[in-house]
């Protein structure tokens, strides 16, 4: 069993496939006690205003099936 945590992203979707990604490159074929972390980035527009974003992090466990 390994622990292993994704990078930060703006796409869920992006972090959840890192996290299979992850558990395959330690040989594990599953992935257990899965935790999102969620918070929010900002950067300013042209014009002037502020646009916000979620971003997300997850983390679990790889372990052999």
């Amino acid at each position: 069993m390994a622990s292993i945590s994704t990078d930060w992203y703006a796409s869920l979707h992006r972090a959840e496939d890192e996290l299979r990604e992850l558990a395959r490159q330690h040989g594990c074929d599953m992935v257990i006690n899965v935790t999102k972390e969620k918070d929010t980035e900002s950067e300013p527009t042209e014009k002037g205003g502020t646009y916000y974003y979620t971003v997300w992090r997850l983390a679990g466990e790889a372990v052999i099936c």
